[in-house]
């Protein structure tokens, strides 16, 4: 699997852009961050989506996830 392949949405994003700028115009600690916190994110999904439904659900919402 391609590194910056998304399982979401199956588009991988060109390797020289990152949250719509170059890559060159960030320094090397917020790249670090940015990866961090996408690994951080991808990790924990299932768990804030599973969460905003139940709380959700208590006041009558049905909440369906598209991704």
């Amino acid at each position: 699997m391609k590194k910056n392949f998304s399982t979401d949405t199956g588009i991988i994003p060109p390797s020289t852009l990152y949250e719509g700028k170059p890559v060159k115009e960030y320094t090397s600690e917020e790249l670090k961050y940015f990866k961090e916190r996408d690994k951080y994110v991808n990790e924990h999904k299932n768990k804030y989506k599973k969460l905003y439904e139940d709380e959700l659900s208590d006041y009558g919402f049905e909440i369906e996830f598209l991704y």
